[in-house]
């Protein structure tokens, strides 16, 4: 397999809500926020992107960006407890792996 392209330890929030937040320095590492990719979690496939959500969470003077996965139609394949840890490797152009470490 592929080196790791992207770890997380997922929040109690995006295990609740269903996403994993996606850092803006790692961004890079996907494809444009917007176009879809295949994501393989244990042996399913599926369809995905990284969705891009204004936010003022700093403050109504200081507004920004998120960027997340939405793994709504996967997180009940990832352990429900926060701080699981995902890893995601890219398997090739437009196709990745995520793997639960704990």
């Amino acid at each position: 397999m592929s080196p790791p392209v992207y770890t997380r330890r997922l929040s109690a929030t995006e295990i609740k809500a269903g996403f994993i937040m996606i850092l803006k320095g790692s961004l890079k590492l996907f494809p444009p926020p917007g176009e879809k990719f295949t994501l393989h979690v244990k042996r399913k496939e599926f369809q995905v992107r990284i969705h891009k959500v204004s936010c003022k969470c700093r403050g109504p003077d200081k507004p920004h960006f998120h960027w997340y996965l939405d793994a709504s139609e996967f997180i009940n394949l990832i352990p429900s407890k926060a701080k699981t840890e995902v890893t995601l490797f890219k398997v090739k152009e437009g196709v990745y792996q995520l793997e639960v470490l704990k």
